[in-house]
């Protein structure tokens, strides 16, 4: 699996960082909406990214929660399923607050979290504290996983608006850099 470069971490991080600056906190349960918002966001700085479906496990001391993939028919008219953005080797969850709102799990509100580089059922996993754990696995198999096509313009909406924010604190970066080389590059020659 190819890895991210570290100027590309970065912007995973200003995605982590930024997110619900822009995108509402109503949306905070809308974990593929949200995929989709980060997924177009990070192929505007080109990076590969695409919407992964997965399940979300926790383990606590006194109990094992699962959010994704776990009803035969949806719930209330919702999709039955949890899905995170997936770039090379890491994920993007930011729908980790349905362990909050439904099992009260304190969670940060996205996680940004390098993804196991060999082929397992497990995508990936974090410590949320010293004795809980959580871990993204793959969809059950006999599940259809396929995340439901958010609307266009909502996602082209709050991707334009997390571009415009991250652009900002990655073209400050670049400007320093390249000046940086520069004065290298004219010292250099000065001989």
């Amino acid at each position: 699996m190819p890895k991210l470069k570290s100027h590309e971490v970065e912007i995973l991080k200003s995605v982590e960082k930024n997110f619900f600056d822009v995108v509402p906190q109503k949306f905070e349960t809308f974990c593929a909406l949200n995929a989709s918002i980060i997924a177009a966001t990070l192929h505007h700085f080109n990076i590969v990214a695409k919407v992964q479906p997965c399940q979300l496990w926790c383990a606590t001391p006194s109990n094992n929660f699962i959010v994704g993939f776990i009803h035969d028919t949806p719930k209330d008219g919702k999709w039955d399923g949890h899905a995170v953005c997936a770039a090379k080797d890491w994920i993007i969850d930011a729908g980790l607050s349905h362990l909050r709102h439904d099992h009260g799990i304190s969670v940060p509100p996205i996680a940004v979290i390098p993804r196991f580089m060999v082929r397992s059922q497990t995508l990936a996993r974090a410590d949320i504290s010293a004795t809980e754990r959580i871990w993204w696995m793959r969809p059950p198999s006999d599940v259809n996983a396929d995340p439901p096509q958010e609307p266009e313009d909502v996602v082209s909406a709050y991707a334009q608006a997390l571009i415009a924010r991250i652009g900002v604190s990655y073209s400050v970066s670049r400007p320093i850099m390249s000046a940086s080389l520069e004065l290298a590059g004219a010292a250099g020659t000065q001989g």
